[in-house]
């Protein structure tokens, strides 16, 4: 990896972490944040609910997020390796 240079394949590895990470951190909070807009943008007028039950579902997809994001870059890191086997 890296060309043969491993200091510079470890300082890009260690970049695509630190900015997965901070663009995660990002979208969750903003998704938590613009909850209830998308829940009314999306579905328009539903019962109270389903509008709750929808917040919740979104909440827990919102936190996802930041784990979804370090694992799929953990995974990329590993494919460039050539050990693609290792994140399954």
């Amino acid at each position: 990896m890296g060309n043969g240079e491993p200091d510079k394949a470890c300082d890009a590895s260690n970049q695509l972490v630190w900015f997965t990470t901070i663009l995660a951190i990002i979208m969750t909070v903003l998704v938590l944040f613009a909850k209830s807009f998308l829940i009314n943008t999306l579905f328009g007028q539903i019962d109270q609910d389903v509008f709750d039950t929808a917040n919740i579902y979104l909440s827990y997809m919102a936190i996802s997020i930041l784990f979804i994001a370090i694992f799929n870059c953990g995974a990329a890191i590993f494919r460039t390796l050539g050990k693609s086997i290792l994140p399954m």
